[in-house]
Order: structure tokens, then C-alpha cells, then sequence
């Protein structure tokens, strides 16, 4: 599964397969797409309702600052778990989630949320041509998330 055919990279599939991103911005959410630098993809698995997820937002957050600031190749992107759109939009917003965002309706949302494990919150760590380099998932199928990222550069 090509990168490219989950996530639009400049060059790669056509406006009609590639599934549709977000940005918060100003509290709205507004179309984005990946930089063009992006050579890995960081996907965040995660829901509202999930205390462990919420509890883990302070982590990922210096994460992505760390990342941005070092001008790493990797860019995060959230895949949430949620069944209702207005809870999706409601996380994002009220956690001020500063990474890309998979669209609710989207279903590429599914088909990333499906490369992980079961238990939340979870991370993937994706090249550009969509081969899983690691994830938080353990074999007996817990995620260790903050152990995982300490890894990623």
C-alpha cells in the first residue's frame, strides 16, 4: 500500500483517491495536505473517549514540537477512533491537536486506524511508500506509545 495512495503527496495519486486532511487553524478546521519534505508518517490512533489517550496528548504535543524543530521527515497524522463526527471535530478542537488531521468521513481514516492494534492510543510509523516501520503495539497487543516515540527522530 503505497504512502501516496493513503495520503496525498505531491506526485503521487489523483485529487479523486486522495483522501481529504485537516488542520486546525484558528479554531476551524481547514483542507491541508502534507508537506512536500514528508518522507514518514507518524499516525496517531486515538479517540475521545479514551483516558489513556487524552492523558497521552501532552507527549505527543512536545513530540511534534521536537520533530518540527529538528526538521525531521516524519509528520504526524491523527486517525481517530470515534463512531460520531461531532465527537472527532469536538477532541481535535478541544485538545488543540496542531498535527494533520484524517477527515471523519474519510475512508482512508479506517484503512490507517486498520494498520494498528486494537488498544488505544496507538502509533504507526509509516515510510512514503505505506510499508509499516514500527508501531506501539506490542505482541500481547498493548500499545506502548511513549516508549515508541522516544524511537522516532
Amino acid at each position: 500500500m503505497m504512502l501516496a495512495g493513503l495520503l496525498a503527496i505531491p506526485g503521487g495519486v489523483t485529487a479523486t483517491a486522495a483522501p481529504r486532511l485537516e488542520r486546525l487553524d484558528r479554531g476551524r478546521l481547514i483542507p491541508a495536505g502534507l508537506a512536500p519534505a514528508t518522507r514518514r508518517l507518524l499516525v496517531y490512533c486515538g479517540a475521545s473517549w479514551c483516558g489513556p489517550c487524552r492523558a497521552f496528548l501532552p507527549t505527543l504535543k512536545a513530540a511534534h514540537r521536537r520533530l518540527a524543530e529538528s526538521g525531521s521527515d516524519a509528520e504526524i497524522v491523527y486517525a481517530g477512533d470515534d463512531a460520531e463526527p461531532r465527537a472527532h471535530r469536538d477532541y481535535v478542537m478541544r485538545e488543540r491537536m496542531p498535527w494533520l488531521l484524517v477527515r471523519h468521513d474519510d475512508p482512508a481514516r479506517r484503512r490507517l486506524r486498520g494498520l494498528g492494534g486494537t488498544a488505544l492510543p496507538g502509533l504507526l510509523l509509516l515510510d512514503r511508500d505505506g510499508g509499516v516501520l514500527g508501531s506501539s503495539w506490542r505482541g500481547d497487543g498493548v500499545s506502548v506509545p511513549a516508549a515508541f516515540l522516544d524511537a522516532v527522530r
